[in-house]
């Protein structure tokens, strides 16, 4: 099973280094960062939404292009 994280560079309650553990755990795992603090969503929506759709593209659809 694929899984998306997109961790916040500058976010200090949840900081991006605490996706590596998880690495060992699940091994379909792809991590993006946004610049951002712990709202991302909120901060940069346009780079989550980037980050989404491309996973979504490449790694749940198999490389066929959405219209997102």
């Amino acid at each position: 099973m694929p899984y998306l994280f997109i961790g916040a560079k500058y976010d200090v309650a949840l900081p991006p280094a605490m996706a590596e553990p998880q690495k060992r755990f699940i091994p379909h795992l792809t991590t993006r960062l946004v610049d951002t603090a712990h709202w991302a969503l909120v901060e940069d929506p346009e780079a989550v939404i980037r980050h989404m759709s491309e996973w979504l593209d490449v790694v749940v659809i198999g490389g066929v292009k959405s219209k997102i």
